[in-house]
Formats: structure tokens, C-alpha cells, sequence
């Protein structure tokens, strides 16, 4: 899994996000609500698979 966090706030995904990859992901939308506490743009464009880990890091994010 690739997370990249772009100065104007889109967190780009891409990759599968599994349990392995679910806590780094959740770290990363947090470091970039922390940054951009208006909001962030969230691009799941390139992610191939997800599972309820993931969901969960998605959900729990905000």
C-alpha cells in the first residue's frame, strides 16, 4: 500500500488495504486532518482491494 499526503490535503491511496497496511493508513489521514483541520480530499482511485480493516481505518479516521 502507497499513501501520499499532497501539500493541498488529498491523501492519494493506492494499493491494497488490508490489516497490515490499515494502521499506517489511519495514521496518515490523522497527520493530515492535523494539517488540514478544514478537511481533507481523499483519492482511492488507484486502490485495488480493501477489507473491514481498512474500512475501519477510513471510518475511525475523522
Amino acid at each position: 500500500m502507497t499513501v501520499e499526503i499532497t501539500p493541498d490535503g488529498t491523501v492519494a491511496v493506492g494499493g491494497e488495504i488490508d490489516s497490515a497496511g490499515a494502521p499506517r493508513l489511519y495514521r496518515s489521514l490523522r497527520a493530515a486532518l492535523a494539517q488540514h483541520p478544514e478537511g481533507v480530499r481523499l483519492d482511492l482511485g488507484g486502490v485495488t482491494f480493501c477489507d473491514c480493516a481498512g474500512l475501519r481505518a477510513l471510518l475511525t479516521a475523522r
